[in-house]
């Protein structure tokens, strides 16, 4: 397996497009976001850390709930954004693999989608863990297996011209990986849920538009050529559109609950 992208590298990779993704990707977020918060038992007060965050999209319907808002991400522009969405909050720029606060500073948190694009996925469960009180929740989400997930063959085009340097978008998805990491990391076990992401777009062209927006497909373009990048996916994508122009992708994302 390739080296890991650093932190640097994955600043670059995310922030390069963050307006667009939170326009074109977000919404489709938002069941799976609200599954994730109750399971980790977000309520009013609760002091709530939302790890990978984003442009703060799940942020922002936990502040809706009267939590008290922290984030950390590693892209400035996912930051700057989840800033603007929840001014309220407080958001860091940083690693998950180090996270800025003392022991026991949360009552829960979640880290949706996040984990896997660290370099130490164990580490940042570890870490997740310190900064939770006792019986404090934690709710980490990953893709479902390829076979479940209709991205999966966006995924497939991309490392076909280009192999990322992370370890890939399931690699914390085959049965029990991730469970058994959050076991090692010291957590106790809660429960685990699927919950269906429809992705919708009103165009082919967008649909294209806003696969450019995930990082390892940014990190194919600047080792191919954004021509290469856009022909694989358009390829990849025309099974998907649908007689009205539209485009969907159907994934199935699982979460894992641990009690710190």
């Amino acid at each position: 397996m390739a080296e890991k992208a650093s932190g640097a590298n994955q600043d670059t990779l995310w922030s390069a497009r963050a307006a667009e993704r939170h326009r074109l990707v977000a919404g489709a977020m938002t069941g799976l976001w609200g599954a994730m918060l109750d399971a980790a038992g977000v309520t009013a007060g609760s002091r709530f850390l939302d790890a990978g965050c984003g442009s703060g999209g799940a942020s922002s319907i936990a502040a809706g709930r009267g939590a008290r808002i922290s984030g950390i991400d590693v892209a400035k522009g996912m930051v700057e954004l989840a800033r603007s969405l929840v001014p309220a909050g407080h958001f860091v720029v940083g690693d998950l693999l180090s996270l800025p606060w003392p022991d026991a500073s949360f009552d829960c948190a979640i880290a949706c989608n996040s984990v896997h694009f660290t370099a130490d996925p164990p580490r940042a469960l570890a870490e997740l863990r310190r900064v939770c009180v006792p019986g404090g929740a934690v709710a980490v989400c990953c893709l479902g297996l390829p076979e479940e997930c209709e991205s999966s063959v966006v995924h497939r085009a991309v490392r076909a011209l280009y192999q990322p340097r992370d370890g890939g978008a399931y690699q914390l998805s085959g049965r029990g990986v991730l469970d058994g990491l959050m076991a090692c990391a010291g957590f106790r076990a809660g429960h685990g849920a699927k919950v269906d992401v429809d992705m919708r777009w009103d165009s082919f062209d967008t649909a294209v538009q806003a696969q450019l927006t995930i990082g390892p497909v940014q990190e194919a373009m600047g080792a191919v050529g954004e021509a290469r990048v856009v022909a694989a996916l358009r390829e990849a994508l025309g099974p998907y559109l649908q007689p009205d122009g539209t485009v969907r992708l159907r994934n199935l994302f699982r979460y894992v609950t641990g009690v710190a």
